[in-house]
């Protein structure tokens, strides 16, 4: 008897918990500005779900990156020198070779100079270009003609550079094998290649820039965790980085090279930035290049660390790619980079987006940074309004975003209050 009264008053339990839902759900209206369960889950009703603009389930990431952000410029020095004049760069999105044959389409050439000008229109002084590894090496082709078109292209882009009174900056890495990413497919040529055909074929496509090129700077190594995970190769290795390095410089000078600055360097959250950056500092090189895009933990400010390592050995340091890496301390290591890059888009995080640049730009006049380049220059271009795309998947959200932004470079004239941000900081330096 006891258990037959217990059970009737759960179902009467049940009954009224799915009455008063019902009731709530139905006096609940759009507008209201109570984000209801159902609202929030479906995007019914986004205004309903959003803290000053930003999405609910994103208010804790934005409040993390802005306090980060927040702190590392409070902890800047309160004057800069002001006769230090950094080359302001930017990344040169359509002309990055993980594009792999698309940049041999008719329109390749074409969309990296509607880009440059873009780019020139903001007063941009120089462009990052990645031209990896195996793009400039023979054996990778199964026809010649097509190597000599990827430095066509190429030549094309450094003429235009320079036409424009722009710096050359090239990162010579490594092309990524992660889907999504590259559009070309090299795990199976990776893995044919032993490490030491490995390091001497990457060797043979830095010389083959250098000659070929004459870019300003050229950095030969960056990020090699994310280059051991990419090849398989084991060269996330300090020692053996650094016989690379050292095998590159040697062989320019057989090569009889010169007028071109070689960098190499670590991405701020790599555990062994100190020992990379000292070993790389003790070589010939002429700069130490980073990498920053996490700044959770103490990873923004080790790039102070790795500036103090440079100069004590008599080196400038640049950062060849930065952008705010939206993801909260608790999902590093987690969260996938596609779903990370997909959060990019979304235009609540602009006012982000615009004081990291600032904070970027206060730091490379405090510690005297040759040069500094945005990496995702396709917000200064397009946002995507969150309430109208968050229900893609990221891959969609990722493609239209480019896709949007590649219009608005066409047509001209179109620039995102990041973009004019930026503009903004490279001719002033008044508010500093």
């Amino acid at each position: 008897m006891k258990n037959k009264t217990k059970t009737i008053l759960i179902i009467i339990g049940i009954v009224l918990t799915a009455f008063l839902l019902i009731l709530i759900i139905g006096n609940s209206k759009c507008g209201d500005g109570i984000c209801q369960k159902w609202e929030e889950r479906k995007g019914s009703c986004p205004q309903d779900c959003l803290v000053d603009g930003i999405p609910k389930e994103f208010v804790p990431l934005y409040t993390e990156l802005e306090y980060q952000l927040n702190k590392f410029e409070n902890n800047l020095p309160a004057t800069a020198n002001k006769d230090h004049d950094p080359i302001f760069a930017a990344e040169l999105l359509t002309a990055n070779s993980n594009r792999g044959k698309d940049l041999l389409a008719p329109n390749g050439i074409i969309g990296a100079n509607y880009e440059l000008d873009r780019l020139e229109e903001l007063g941009v002084e120089g462009v990052v270009i990645s031209i990896n590894f195996p793009l400039f090496y023979p054996p990778f082709h199964d026809d010649s003609s097509e190597q000599e078109a990827y430095l066509d292209f190429y030549k094309k882009v450094a003429e235009s550079v320079d036409s424009r009174g722009m710096k050359l900056i090239i990162e010579n890495n490594f092309i990524f094998t992660q889907e999504g990413i590259s559009t070309l497919n090299l795990k199976e040529f990776y893995n044919d290649l032993s490490i030491e055909e490995y390091h001497e074929a990457r060797s043979k496509t830095a010389i083959t820039i250098a000659k070929e090129l004459r870019p300003d700077y050229l950095t030969i190594v960056i990020e090699p965790d994310t280059e051991a995970k990419q090849t398989g190769k084991p060269v996330n290795d300090v020692t053996l980085q650094t016989e690379y390095v050292n095998d590159v410089l040697n062989k320019l000078e057989e090569n009889q090279i010169t007028g071109v600055k070689i960098g190499a360097g670590v991405g701020t959250w790599h555990p062994e930035y100190k020992e990379f950056t000292t070993s790389f500092a003790n070589t010939d090189i002429d700069y130490i290049d980073t990498h920053v895009y996490p700044i959770n933990h103490d990873f923004f400010e080790r790039v102070l660390t790795i500036a103090d390592i440079a100069r004590s050995k008599g080196k400038p340091v640049t950062m060849s790619e930065t952008w705010l890496f939206k993801a909260a301390e608790t999902e590093l290591g987690s969260v996938t980079e596609t779903s990370v890059f997909a959060r990019d888009a979304f235009s609540f995080w602009e006012p982000l987006d615009q004081k990291f640049l600032e904070v970027t730009v206060k730091l490379a006049y405090a510690e005297e940074f040759e040069f500094v380049s945005p990496f995702w220059t396709k917000y200064f271009y397009v946002y995507l309004d969150y309430d109208k795309v968050h229900r893609k998947s990221s891959e969609e959200i990722i493609a239209l975003s480019s896709a949007e932004a590649g219009k608005n470079i066409v047509e001209g004239g179109k620039f995102t209050s990041t973009g004019l941000k930026y503009k903004e900081l490279i001719r002033n330096f008044d508010h500093f």
